[in-house]
């Protein structure tokens, strides 16, 4: 008798199904094809959690949406970009992923679901959206693909800016991946009233286009990076110190043979706002 319960509770164990073997792996970023406006999303997620970072460029502007949540099927509140956002994301029986966001707004209530699975070589992703709000509903086939990989450059190194002032000089070293920035400035400058003199400032983060709040040489700091567009980077710093706020954002690509950085660098805490461009060396 009781040989006959262990063996019909095996067989029950060995006849459920096995969710994890058919759930789709979505981590990393892709971007949407066939569309005039540029969204690249970022996937990270395990089979209990789902974030998504939004990178969107249309013509509402461009706006990065960070949003997170358990995979339970369940209301998740939380701020995004500055407004309530409720999170709801599930894995489907046949290894899909459906996740929605319901956004509210002063101009409307955005609401969006999405259905996603893999292509067989795990290269394309494709998704069924549909719009709930604003009205009217409206349901679209989504495609998007993991962008190429050599868009993302390693500007790892020690870089020396050319062209300085006498007395003055600038040396960025730059640990970087595809996901993660680390910048260590050293910089020399004249000593005196109203002067900065020479200082290292050591700032890092997420390339994920979300501020992070540090604390560099005693002041608060905020660093945003993030890939903008094929082969350049895109980081600034805003640091608050006694005398004001220093903001700074440039945007780096290379030269062909990799030995050059050419940066477009805006001062963002002037008005009007001053821009120049910036050719960085590579160090021996």
């Amino acid at each position: 008798m009781f040989k006959s319960i262990r063996l019909l509770l095996l067989c029950a164990v060995f006849a459920l199904p096995s969710w994890s073997a058919t759930r789709a792996d979505f981590n990393g970023t892709w971007k949407l094809r066939n569309v005039a406006w540029s969204e690249v999303y970022t996937f990270e997620h395990d089979g209990t959690w789902l974030r998504v970072i939004q990178r969107i460029d249309d013509d509402l502007g461009k706006r990065v949406l960070d949003v997170s949540g358990t995979l339970d099927g369940k209301p998740h509140r939380q701020m995004v970009a500055g407004y309530p956002c409720t999170f709801v994301g599930r894995w489907e029986a046949d290894g899909k992923l459906t996740w929605s966001t319901r956004r509210e707004t002063p101009d409307a209530v955005l609401s969006n679901v999405r259905t996603m699975e893999l292509s067989p070589d795990g290269k394309v992703l494709t998704a069924r959206r549909t719009r709930l709000s604003p009205a009217p509903e409206e349901t679209s086939i989504e495609t998007w693909e993991r962008p190429a990989a050599d868009a993302r450059p390693d500007f790892s190194g020690t870089w020396q800016l050319q062209n300085t002032g006498p007395g003055s000089g600038e040396t960025y070293t730059f640990e970087q991946d595809s996901s993660w920035l680390r910048v260590v400035m050293r910089i020399e400058g004249p000593s005196g009233a109203g002067m900065l003199g020479t200082r290292t400032l050591d700032v890092s983060g997420a390339i994920d286009g979300a501020p992070h709040r540090q604390t560099v040489q005693g002041f608060p700091c905020t660093v945003i990076a993030q890939w903008d567009g094929p082969g350049k980077l895109t980081w600034e710093t805003r640091r608050e110190i006694p005398d004001g706020v220093l903001h700074y954002r440039r945007t780096m690509q290379f030269s062909e043979d990799g030995n050059t950085i050419t940066a477009v660098r805006t001062e963002l805490s002037t008005n009007p706002q001053g821009k120049r461009t910036e050719i960085w060396r590579r160090m021996q």
